[in-house]
């Protein structure tokens, strides 16, 4: 099991964007990814997807597949979307997302990159975790904003937070419903958001 010295907390899943060369910790966490410590379940109240088109690399050279392949390791359930999808581009995970979500029965939706997020510690308690938050949604944070053609509200609001953090959709946790409106939303200003 890891543990964040920083805030004395065990986080569950670990999300490493950006190039190879700027993740000194790259080749330790596909190697944990791989050779799991610990049991785990995902609890029945949750449905996990990731994103990946069948091709062997995605954005930045990374492995396609890796979440699932630890996925598999641990017999976690999970819905992969966008496969077959031959000229992928992030911005289609928006409308992936909207018409999965219209099936989806369980309380909570987990979203997760396939190329380059871990699942380092146990699932056991993600829901209780999650309630005491205190949120609908939480995603992770990164250093720089990307894409940089993004609506100014969204700038706006990563800059109010912290001006070093931007939203990053590459793992992230939401009530079901939250999701849906989340994507809704972002489906009605899609002229506006990154088509990258």
């Amino acid at each position: 099991m890891i543990k964040n010295k920083l805030f004395g907390t065990n986080p569950i899943m670990a999300h490493a964007p950006g190039k190879l060369e700027f993740i000194p910790l790259w080749d330790c966490l596909c190697y944990m990814s791989k050779r799991p410590q610990f049991k785990t379940n995902l609890p029945d109240n949750i449905t996990l997807i990731t994103f990946n088109n069948g091709r062997e690399f995605g954005h930045n050279g990374k492995k396609l597949g890796l979440l699932e392949e630890s996925l598999d390791l641990f017999g976690i359930k999970y819905t992969v979307l966008g496969y077959g999808i031959k000229e992928w581009k992030n911005s289609m995970k928006i409308e992936l997302i909207d018409e999965f979500l219209k099936k989806v029965e369980t309380q909570y939706v987990l979203s997760c990159d396939s190329s380059d997020v871990f699942l380092i510690n146990k699932f056991d308690n993600i829901c209780k975790i999650f309630e005491n938050i205190g949120c609908e949604a939480l995603f992770n944070a990164e250093k720089n904003s990307w894409p940089i053609d993004l609506p100014q509200e969204i700038i706006k609001f990563g800059n109010s937070l912290n001006e070093n953090y931007f939203l990053n959709a590459g793992l992230w946790m939401s009530t079901t419903q939250f999701a849906r409106e989340i994507t809704k939303w972002c489906l009605l200003n899609k002229s506006t958001t990154a088509t990258k």
